[in-house]
């Protein structure tokens, strides 16, 4: 049985006041700070402390040789548990936990593997280590192998909370094979596949609706890879899930017919590309499917003959682009096809108008 003897030692902490030119500043209340110790008679190096702020307990912990020793307690000012530690020898051990004024915890801290970077040698192949990764908190990081320094198998970083946040599969310290992105709940964000280090075949990223369990993961983006860079049909979705965009992608380049899509679902435009160069004829439409506009590019440009229509498929205007720029003469009609206006252009200048 360990016997303490009490000291109370009690002081007082107080701030100055200083005058200024003009104003004086009110002196804070001064801060009553006591201290109780209680020396193990069978062990005089140890002592238990407490510490009170305006007669509130702030603090009380172990010393051992003046150093802290064992759990550490801070307190609110209501009382309530502030702040829990472990100690040896001075040093912070274990688990911290930072607590609110009412008692939740809040933050949590694993001191014995803070920043610390584990390393197991396989025993049945010794050029075969196994790596577990610590942060700043203690909570885990990333695992992983390697062989001859390199990595290999399924990598994992970790979210705060220890769920899986990213899972790679490498070999010759190169991404080769599946890869996933996981959210803190667990699901999958992002899905695809490596081939010596570069994104290859379908590669798909979620959209979320909702919270925690009642979370719904569907598709945003579908995409096609080849040698790192986009190769194939790109799939954009909108909330709903139908598409938004449905294009063709060849060595990273927009390359074919690419459409877009009315958030109701109805086909809004159709454009076609050559290696990432707008080209060729263009068409938009109305949500009731009739022709909105039929132009043609040129090297991204608007180039040749462009027309729109009125909803009713009676023609709007016609005209010419030349390089970007309304070229000659524009013709303008009503609902009934009645000629309303003629326009004359040079270089994208309006030079000439008769109605």
């Amino acid at each position: 049985m360990r016997i303490f003897i009490f000291l109370l030692l009690p002081f007082l902490l107080s701030t100055s006041t200083y005058a200024q030119k003009r104003k004086k500043k009110k002196a804070p209340k001064p801060v009553k700070i006591d201290t109780m110790r209680a020396i193990d008679i069978l062990n005089p190096n140890l002592e238990k402390i407490v510490i009170w702020k305006n007669e509130v307990k702030a603090q009380e912990g172990t010393l051992l040789n003046g150093k802290k020793e064992g759990v550490w307690k801070t307190f609110h000012k209501n009382e309530k548990l502030s702040n829990l530690s472990e100690y040896h020898e001075g040093e912070l051990v274990g688990v911290s936990i930072d607590f609110s004024d009412k008692g939740i915890g809040t933050k949590q801290i694993n001191h014995q593997f803070a920043n610390d970077t584990v390393i197991v040698q396989d025993k049945a192949n010794p050029a075969l280590q196994h790596y577990t990764i610590y942060g700043k908190t203690g909570d885990l990081l990333q695992t992983g192998s390697t062989l001859k320094g390199e990595k290999t198998g399924v990598w994992k970083d970790f979210h705060p909370k220890g769920n899986v946040a990213k899972m790679v599969t490498y070999l010759e310290n190169k991404e080769n094979g599946e890869a996933y992105v996981f959210d803190k709940e667990g699901g999958i964000v992002e899905e695809m596949s490596y081939q010596n280090g570069l994104l290859s075949g379908k590669k798909i990223s979620y959209m979320t609706a909702g919270k925690n369990n009642r979370k719904l993961y569907t598709p945003l983006l579908e995409e096609h890879y080849k040698a790192g860079k986009l190769d194939g049909e790109l799939i954009k979705y909108q909330k709903k899930g139908q598409p938004q965009e449905v294009s063709n992608y060849k060595n990273g380049e927009k390359h074919g017919t690419s459409k877009w899509y009315y958030e109701s679902g109805e086909l809004l435009s159709v454009f076609e590309y050559q290696n990432g160069v707008l080209t060729g004829k263009s068409n938009t439409y109305y949500k009731s499917g009739e022709v909105k506009t039929i132009a043609n590019y040129r090297n991204s440009k608007l180039h040749d003959e462009y027309q729109t229509f009125h909803e009713n498929g009676v023609l709007k205007t016609e005209g010419n682009y030349e390089e970007g720029n309304k070229e000659g003469k524009w013709i303008h009609y009503d609902e009934d096809a009645k000629k309303v206006k003629t326009e004359w252009y040079k270089n994208g200048e309006l030079t000439k108008t008769k109605d």
